[in-house]
């Protein structure tokens, strides 16, 4: 991903400093070797001091990004412009490093959430599956109580004829009974029987007005169940939006943080 960086050569360039320009500890003064001249002991003397406090030391200033007040006159001593030159090497680095923390960091967080929303699609692909099936079995459910309903509105219209056949009946008997009187016992009987056959009638025909409630009610939740899975199907393509509009603004984030890298 582009973190990997070699600084061997400026690790180099650091080490090739002669050891005699190793930073001194801040009560001492700068170590040129051994020995000092005394020239140099007289130019030391001489020589602008930083102390703590105030606009900081020469140190805090450089890894402040501020360089402290230098003196313009020729009397730098040698210590003091590698100090400085290393110093800035040192701040250089410590910014490139701050840089690459946080590219990695916004780089794990992008793949993190790139992740998540494909896991989340994949969720959501697998829930609608369920629901078109959920559909087709609704559906067929459906088509088969529209099949019962027409088998026994069918019924329903025999029986209705052979109540109107038997009612003609007892009217053909009626009128037998008023031309027969001699057969009264015997069509009282049928007539008895018919009666009993008219009350399981009733009976019957109050069966198929309960069915019938209960098939239109049946029919309403199917509807019912059909409207829901429809609000549900949209409720998901909205969601399945969203997560490819949030998908495609990751990649590009992700693409942006790689040419940047």
């Amino acid at each position: 991903m582009g973190t990997d960086h070699d600084f061997s050569d400026d690790d180099s360039e650091l080490s090739d400093l002669p050891s005699e320009y190793d930073t001194p500890a801040p009560h001492q003064g700068p170590k040129l070797g051994k020995s000092m001249t005394k020239q140099d002991q007289g130019h030391d003397a001489t020589a602008p001091q930083l102390k703590r406090g105030g606009s900081g030391t020469f140190e805090d200033n450089e890894l402040a990004g501020k360089r402290p007040r230098q003196n313009t006159d020729d009397t730098d001593t040698p210590l003091q412009r590698s100090k400085h030159a290393l110093m800035s090497k040192v701040q250089r680095h410590r910014k490139t490093m701050d840089t690459m923390a946080k590219n990695l960091t916004s780089m794990e967080e992008a793949l993190q959430n790139i992740e998540r929303v494909e896991s989340e699609n994949v969720t959501l692909k697998a829930e609608g599956e369920r629901l078109k099936a959920e559909k087709e079995r609704l559906t067929s459910e459906n088509e088969h109580l529209k099949a019962e309903k027409g088998l026994w509105t069918s019924e329903k219209a025999h029986l209705k004829a052979d109540t109107e056949l038997m009612k003609s009946s007892h009217e053909e008997l009626e009128r037998r009974k008023k031309e027969n009187d001699s057969l009264r016992a015997d069509n009282d009987a049928l007539l008895n029987a018919f009666d009993e056959v008219v009350v399981l009638i009733k009976e019957r025909d109050e069966d198929l007005d309960n069915f019938w409630a209960k098939l239109e009610e049946l029919e309403r939740q199917g509807d019912e169940l059909h409207r829901l899975h429809q609000a549900s199907l949209a409720r998901v393509a909205a969601l399945q939006d969203d997560r490819f509009r949030e998908l495609d603004q990751l990649s590009r984030i992700r693409s942006i943080l790689y040419y940047q890298d």
